[in-house]
């Protein structure tokens, strides 16, 4: 509207540059751009040019149409608001009878036609342009993980979680609360034969094999599936999310159960104690989902609600990832602000990554993210949004790549699969790869201005995404059939 009102009152200018009407169009789109800059800058500097340039074609279209409108509604008002200008500015001058005035039509159509032309031109081709102007540019590659399936197995029900042993042997939890082991498939097998080794563990929804020991997480009933406005909070405050230990003996068998870290916040079976991860270091990290806008109205509502002590003694846990030592001492906050992070993942070079999902913040909504998680990373949830301004004491941290879909789950890097270097994740109905790109401290996305590629449509929706040691992708999916599929690289 700013940029309307500027060119809008440029042209009258320059027909006539004593004409009143010209430089209040002019001053209006001078005032409203200077409060832009001054109070908005980062929201055009950087969620604006974040939105255009990494998000998915609904983001990218969302912004675009919302310019789009903002001229034509500009171009509205200008044609109702300038006759009652001029008329007043006739009466005064005739008072006097020393001004005169000229009487021209205007036309906006040229501006208006220019920005719907900018739009339509880049999403019949433009964007594709740009991207590779910006791809030759910056020399990054765009190839991409191609995988071919190899292999389909019925799994047990709900697979939530997969992790492999050193020796290779599976570990798979179930929403039922078991965990099941099975060998390493033969190339010709066409079952799996799968033996249970834990139960009576409330809603896993994690598992990670580390030498010999397995650690999982257990939800307590608050994973229950309470979702009731007036009893929302009460699950909250009667949550007891644990993360649980077993030896591994040498046959496979677990032993030794125990819980080594306890009193962990619950919001529900979505929003829960999630994937375990052992890092570089040898510390364990554990995701931990956050409140949700539409089961939790109250925080989002103008009420500033934040959790406190009375609602849980750890609600600072509360969409954190946390990191702590394999026996549950010395836990740290590696990072704040996340929604809701079902699976997380090392890299080869010891950088973590973690999928958010999408819903709504305070102030606007949390789109679907792919995320590199870094020590004090503050994500911004539940205050911001994707694409909210920040200001700059708040120093919210911005997602690697907005994902093209929703109820992203797991994630996995395909440099374990000796790939092109990316991540894969598990979407409703897909997967997908992002590819990345490495400097000396970070990693980057180098693609521009395109959804990411649909590599795998499993059957089902995948909730378990992990490589295993055959060198191979297991996707377990859930639906009509529950299952795992394995996929290996196409070249």
């Amino acid at each position: 509207m700013a940029v309307a009102l500027l060119v809008y009152g440029a042209a009258d200018l320059r027909r006539q540059s004593d004409d009143l009407t010209g430089i209040f169009e002019a001053g209006t789109g001078a005032i409203v751009g200077l409060y832009l800059l001054l109070f908005q800058f980062e929201g055009l500097t950087n969620s604006l040019v974040r939105g255009l340039t990494h998000g998915s074609l609904a983001g990218r279209s969302y912004l675009l149409l919302t310019a789009v409108a903002g001229v034509v509604t500009t171009d509205y008002l200008l044609r109702r608001l300038i006759p009652v200008v001029q008329a007043g500015v006739r009466r005064l001058t005739a008072r006097n009878g020393s001004i005169e005035t000229t009487d021209y039509r205007r036309t906006r159509r040229s501006v208006l036609g220019v920005s719907l032309g900018i739009a339509t031109a880049g999403f019949t081709g433009g964007f594709s342009l740009l991207d590779d102007f910006l791809q030759s540019s910056n020399g990054a590659a765009s190839e991409i993980s191609e995988f071919r399936q190899r292999a389909t197995f019925e799994a047990p029900y709900f697979p939530t979680a997969l992790d492999f042993s050193d020796r290779g042997d599976g570990y798979v939890t179930s929403i039922e609360g078991r965990i099941f082991r099975f060998e390493q498939p033969a190339p010709e097998q066409e079952s799996l034969s799968f033996t249970e080794v834990a139960a009576g563990i409330q809603f896993p929804q994690g598992v990670e094999v580390s030498g010999d020991t397995l650690y999982t997480v257990d939800n307590g009933a608050a994973a229950s599936g309470k979702y009731g406005e007036e009893e929302g909070y009460e699950v909250l405050q009667e949550s007891n999310g644990k993360v649980l230990a077993f030896d591994v003996e040498p046959d496979g068998s677990l032993s030794n159960r125990r819980t080594i870290l306890s009193d962990l916040p619950v919001v529900n079976g979505d929003h829960a104690l999630h994937q375990i991860e052992t890092g570089p270091d040898g510390r364990l990290h554990l995701s931990i989902g956050h409140l949700g806008g539409q089961k939790y109205p109250e925080m989002f509502d103008g009420k500033h609600y934040e959790p406190s002590s009375s609602d849980h003694p750890n609600h600072e846990y509360l969409g954190t990832v946390l990191s702590f030592e394999p026996d549950g001492s010395d836990v740290e906050i590696v990072a704040t602000g996340l929604r809701n992070v079902y699976d997380l993942t090392f890299d080869q070079q010891g950088h973590l990554f973690g999928a958010n999902n999408d819903g709504m913040s305070m102030r606007s909504k949390v789109w679907e993210s792919l995320l590199h998680i870094t020590d004090g990373a503050d994500f911004g949830y539940p205050e911001y949004g994707t694409f909210d301004s920040s200001p700059p004491e708040d120093d919210v941290t911005d997602p690697l790549w907005i994902l093209d879909g929703v109820q992203s789950t797991g994630v996995e890097t395909t440099d374990k699969l000796d790939m092109a270097d990316g991540v894969v994740v598990g979407l409703a109905g897909k997967i997908a790869f992002v590819p990345i790109g490495r400097d000396e401290d970070s990693v980057y996305v180098s693609e521009f201005l395109r959804p990411e590629p649909s590599v795998i449509e499993p059957n089902g929706n995948p909730i378990v995404v992990e490589a295993g040691p055959d060198g191979a992708l297991w996707v377990g999916s859930v639906g009509r059939d529950d299952t795992f599929t394995l996929y290996e690289p196409a070249s």
